[in-house]
């Protein structure tokens, strides 16, 4: 569950990168 909780986040930080770098 950590681990998965862990992925979850750093997924969302990728995406926010990404977004921020689109906008």
């Amino acid at each position: 569950m950590n681990a998965l909780a862990k992925l979850d986040s750093e997924n969302s930080v990728i995406m926010e990168e990404s977004y921020v770098k689109k906008a």
